[in-house]
């Protein structure tokens, strides 16, 4: 799908504007491009920066929002920056992975649209934790890609793992969306399911 195709909300545009330049970002992104871990390696530490966000969700409600704006956007922050240090560690041009992290994006939205999504991560309605369910189970897609790379080493699988930690990367992208303050109206529009009111 184009970027052309669906325009990107100012919740994402506002994102993928300051991540870009986010210091603790860049240093996730350099480490998880440079190391030479193995994948698997790669995979434990993306699993536990997930965990890490899962660990914050299970504290007490109130505990919770005392960090409320900055916790998850620290986790997701961290998640991102490995996952697009991981991308271009593959292969991926880094001038590429915004456009391709923004095209998973207008692909998800589309399908939230026309209704083959239950809800958005780029919603601010949508709980932390549904958003969670998803991301772990992208998370999860990554190692069934790692699997099927070692299986057989093609490039079409070493595609399939570039999808799957794309998908990573956008779900981070959304959910950063949705903390974002000033987008909570243009967030709900931008992806809402076809034949729903404003």
């Amino acid at each position: 799908m184009s970027t052309a195709t669906i325009k990107a909300s100012p919740a994402r545009t506002a994102v993928l504007g300051w991540i870009e330049t986010d210091d603790t970002v860049m240093e996730l992104i350099i480490r998880g491009h440079t190391q030479k871990d193995s994948w698997d390696l790669k995979l434990a530490q993306l699993t536990t920066g997930v965990g890490d966000l899962a660990a914050w969700l299970k504290l007490p409600k109130e505990t919770r929002q005392q960090g409320e704006a900055v916790q998850p956007l620290h986790h997701l922050k961290c998640i991102y920056g490995f996952t697009v240090g991981w991308i271009i560690h593959v292969g991926l041009n880094p001038a590429a992975v915004a456009a391709r992290i923004s095209e998973e994006r207008d692909r998800q939205a589309d399908l939230f649209r026309k209704g083959k999504l239950p809800f958005s991560c780029s919603h601010p309605a949508t709980g932390h934790l549904p958003k969670l369910r998803i991301l772990v189970e992208e998370v999860g897609e990554v190692a069934e890609a790692i699997d099927m790379f070692e299986e057989h080493s093609s490039r079409r699988n070493l595609g399939h793992l570039l999808t799957e930690l794309t998908q990573v990367a956008a779900v981070t992208v959304a959910w950063l969306e949705s903390l974002e303050p000033q987008s909570a109206p243009s967030a709900k529009s931008a992806d809402k399911p076809k034949g729903a009111k404003a």
